[in-house]
């Protein structure tokens, strides 16, 4: 087995970015790519539609389930 310091720095790793839906190969290009313009606009973009999604747009939907009288035959 190879030194830890050796494994860091792995060329042929493989590392799956879902942001950005990339496959990167080799460790130096994926915390390359971790700074690039491009995966930085990605993770902005996800975060924006997060916060969307926490403050729930349409909160009259889920309550209309609930509070919709059914009527008893």
């Amino acid at each position: 087995y190879p030194a830890e310091g050796v494994e860091s720095r792995n060329k042929r790793s493989h590392h799956m970015c879902d942001l950005c839906d990339k496959v990167i190969i080799g460790d130096l290009e994926w915390m390359a790519h971790q700074k690039s313009k491009n995966h930085l606009y990605q993770v902005r973009k996800r975060r924006k539609v997060e916060q969307a999604s926490d403050q729930d747009p349409n909160p009259t939907e889920h309550q209309n389930v609930s509070d919709r009288q059914v009527p008893v035959l």
